[in-house]
């Protein structure tokens, strides 16, 4: 089960889910993002928002990460601050309405996170 997930953007290098804290600037409970980490032919890495498609780059995938979940709190200061409540939620909803691109997206996180289980798996049964 040792399958590399390519797309348009890369080889799938991770996964993970973000939880973005409340803080005084940003005082919502915002849900769970997921994200994908890609290494691009350059060597360089790519984080990828499924819900928001908002990207991080950096020359490692933490670097990435990170770039990513500060770009993630400068989208939502900004949406939030110069939207009434409710304008500001629909328009979050809206970024998590599924297009062709965020299908690409959603597919290649569930096939890597399913990959990752069966692995998983595996490894716990030739451990019995």
């Amino acid at each position: 089960m040792n399958q590399t997930v390519k797309i348009s953007c890369g080889k799938v290098v991770g996964i993970g889910k973000v939880k973005i804290p409340r803080t005084t600037e940003l005082d919502y409970d915002i849900p769970m993002l997921s994200f994908l980490i890609f290494e691009g032919v350059d060597g360089g890495f790519v984080s990828s928002c499924v819900h928001l498609k908002i990207d991080g780059y950096g020359a490692a995938g933490d670097v990435a990460v990170d770039n990513m979940i500060d770009s993630i709190n400068s989208f939502l200061k900004s949406n939030i601050s110069k939207l009434p409540a409710d304008d500001a939620w629909q328009h979050l909803m809206e970024f998590g309405h599924i297009e062709d691109d965020t299908i690409k997206l959603w597919n290649t996180y569930r096939g890597f996170q399913f990959g990752l289980a069966a692995i998983e798996s595996l490894a716990h049964s030739n451990s019995v």
